[in-house]
């Protein structure tokens, strides 16, 4: 498991995204799917609305949380990482993105396992 990107839930993406990529001396990207991504040198974080989240993880009780709301982890098994999650009877959704365990199963953090 590794960390493939952190999740960042804000009403305003681009603005936030342009004062965070100043911190590592950048400018935001912009992914496929309207996210804005900034590069930190070892990960990314996605800046993107709440209603944008919701719309990917659908099936997910995000909450009204905003800022860092989410780690998603790459695994190079999906099974492995749903049985592991069910041995611990851990609830998690099946998303467009991942399998996705909501911030209240996950001491408050959306946590999507993605395949490697």
């Amino acid at each position: 498991v590794a960390l493939e990107h952190v999740l960042a839930a804000t009403t305003d993406p681009a603005g936030d995204a342009v004062r965070c990529a100043a911190l590592f001396a950048g400018a935001p990207s912009r992914g496929a799917d309207g996210a804005f991504v900034v590069d930190t040198g070892n990960s990314t974080i996605r800046f993107e609305s709440p209603r944008s989240l919701a719309a990917t993880f659908e099936g997910v009780e995000l909450g009204a949380a905003d800022g860092l709301v989410g780690l998603v982890l790459r695994t190079t098994s999906l099974t492995a990482a749903r049985a592991a999650l069910a041995a611990g009877a851990v609830p998690s959704v099946a998303t467009a993105a991942g399998v996705a365990v909501a911030p209240a199963d996950a001491c408050g953090v959306l946590l999507v396992f993605t395949a490697a």
